[in-house]
């Protein structure tokens, strides 16, 4: 009831009523406000107690693939996924061709960003290649939100996998939680002309390899 807000035939909004909306909305912001404030905070100390672990393991390139740019036709600059996952595809089945390997070779798979949608995409076309990604495969941008929050695409952006990566990935592989890393960065070949041109929007990808080795005592 405290919540609406009363309008006449003139389409005139009650003034009173405007007024306890409004102190509603204000007191809502603040509950909101405190909460992500708790979030931060914790995020912070638990972050900051992660840090102060010492690392045990340095971390080495060991390979990489190089991919080659895909264009399926997509010119839709807010499905940057669909323009993307092709490609990765592409170097994923390339490098295990290449390599000899599975992707159970690695204890860490990690693409971005293609978001939500376009990891479910690679999914998609690597099994009709015959692959299928470990439960753990993650997607760097899509790994920005969590599914409550319904951002469906994820993260976008070459700063995606680079801070997924040395905020996360790398830290765990230097206190050895991850051995062997296969890291695919996606990109997409466009500028803000490109969808006004109505032009086809290529992917491309590169997979590099990390493995991480225990200091010597």
């Amino acid at each position: 009831e405290d919540d609406i807000i009363a309008i006449d035939e003139n389409m005139n909004i009650d003034q009173k009523t405007l007024e306890k909306y409004k102190k509603s909305i204000e007191k809502q912001k603040k509950v909101i406000d405190k909460e992500k404030s708790n979030i931060v905070e914790d995020n912070f100390e638990r972050e900051s107690n992660d840090y102060a672990q010492p690392n045990t393991h340095y971390v080495t390139v060991t390979g990489g693939t190089m991919g080659k740019v895909v264009d399926l036709g997509i010119d839709d600059e807010a499905n940057m996924g669909a323009a993307m996952a092709p490609a990765a595809c592409d170097t994923i089945v390339t490098h295990f061709e290449e390599s000899g390997r599975s992707p159970d070779y690695y204890d860490g798979i990690f693409t971005g960003d293609l978001g939500r949608h376009g990891k479910e995409m690679l999914e998609y076309l690597l099994s009709k290649e015959g692959i299928t990604l470990p439960k753990y495969y993650m997607d760097c941008g899509a790994s920005y939100f969590t599914p409550e929050q319904k951002t469906f695409q994820g993260g976008s952006g070459a700063g995606c996998v680079n801070t997924v990566f040395n905020s996360y990935i790398l830290k765990k592989m230097q206190r050895g939680e991850l051995k062997r890393v296969l890291l695919v960065p996606t990109g997409a070949l466009l500028n803000k002309d490109t969808p006004l041109q109505k032009e086809t929007i290529p992917g491309v990808s590169h997979a590099v390899t990390f493995e991480s080795h225990p200091f010597l005592q």
